[in-house]
């Protein structure tokens, strides 16, 4: 009786095997029409359907044979690779320029809506370049983790419009908040992991563009006009005029000794209406603009902020311990609140020796961004 060799996909050979036994394997589905074979008499190597009658074999069964691929296996492989994987690269490209967009006005604050320029451009471009990044190779995995990264970006800006309404209903910086997530839905579903009809990719990309040309066109302030689309209602801004011009850099410095004039000057410019609100909104700004002190800078200006609050009576620290904290979490703080720590701050700030209440001064004047 015959004896034949079998050549498995890996290389491999096994055998000898006889034509019953070949006829075993080949309904299981262990080799196929195309698995090579030879009689062990032999050294010549040909398919099984050239060297053995299995034409009332029928086809081979199983799906995974060892012989070669099973029929339509290849094509498996190939559904598998996700045809539009292009996506996630201009996904890349798309947050790339969103961070140079919030970098612009990182770098020039003075462009931007005074309502919302306490939003971090500087993290914010960081943040977007880090995206950038994580999809600059195409990978699965990091498509996923920036998604639902978009995900909770985009619905965390319900919570930021709570504040801006407290500052009155004006429709530019609710517009902006709309159009932020306009363009952050928009990002969402075109880094779904499917493909997706080009119809909805081309909606996906329009609400994008849409999205972010509606929030540079809302939030750009031209040069020489400050301010001018802080309130589109003509009695609104006089208002706010009347009261801008109700506070001077002088009186904020005597308020708060640790603005100089300058500094004042700046941190009225974002469009502050109340004395009692200077110090929140100065806090802010330094806040977001330590990373522009050295870090011998930095620690110099801890240091002298912990001296300026140590003598404070301990239910005082802790008030305003509570306070600092709400405000670097955007909540909202009364005007009455916003009057007691004015107070409490500049008393603290005044006990300082002069030389140190002036570098103080210096180096917050640095921190706010006035020195630009």
């Amino acid at each position: 009786m015959a004896a034949y060799k079998v050549r498995l996909q890996d290389g491999s050979e096994v055998g000898p095997l006889d034509v019953e036994m070949l006829h075993s394997w080949y309904q299981q589905g262990l080799v196929n029409r195309e698995s090579l074979v030879r009689l062990t008499t032999a050294k010549r190597w040909a398919k099984l359907a050239d060297s053995v009658n299995i034409a009332e074999w029928g086809a081979a069964g199983g799906t995974k044979g060892r012989g070669a691929p099973a029929e339509g296996a290849e094509d498996e492989e190939e559904l598998e690779v996700d045809p539009q994987g292009w996506r996630v690269y201009v996904a890349s490209v798309l947050f790339f320029l969103i961070a140079a967009g919030a970098g612009y006005f990182a770098w020039f604050p003075a462009r931007w809506l005074p309502a919302l320029r306490q939003a971090p451009w500087r993290e914010i471009a960081l943040g977007f370049v880090a995206l950038g990044l994580l999809l600059v190779r195409g990978w699965e995995p990091m498509r996923k983790v920036v998604r639902v990264v978009v995900f909770l970006l985009t619905f965390s800006l319900f919570a930021l419009a709570a504040p801006v309404l407290m500052q009155g209903v004006q429709w530019r910086p609710l517009a902006i908040l709309a159009a932020a997530w306009v363009m952050g839905s928009g990002l969402f579903f075109f880094l779904a992991g499917r493909p997706l009809p080009y119809l909805s990719i081309a909606l996906c990309l329009f609400w994008i563009f849409a999205g972010g040309a509606a929030i540079g066109y809302l939030g750009f302030v031209p040069p020489g006009a400050a301010g001018a689309s802080a309130s589109p209602d003509p009695a609104a801004a006089a208002s706010a005029a009347a009261a801008s011009s109700s506070l001077s850099a002088q009186t904020v410095s005597r308020d708060l000794p640790m603005l100089s004039p300058r500094a004042a000057e700046f941190v009225l410019s974002y469009g502050v209406d109340r004395p009692e609100a200077v110090f929140r909104q100065s806090y802010l700004l330094a806040a977001n603009g330590v990373g522009r002190l050295t870090p011998q800078e930095a620690k110099e200006l801890g240091e002298i902020t912990t001296a300026a609050y140590a003598p404070l009576a301990p239910e005082h620290r802790r008030h305003l311990d509570r306070y600092m904290e709400r405000v670097r979490g955007l909540q909202v703080t009364q005007p009455q609140e916003d009057r007691e720590i004015t107070a409490l701050v500049g008393q603290a700030v005044r006990q300082l020796p002069e030389a140190q209440r002036a570098r103080y001064q210096a180096l917050y004047e640095k921190a706010l961004g006035a020195t630009r």
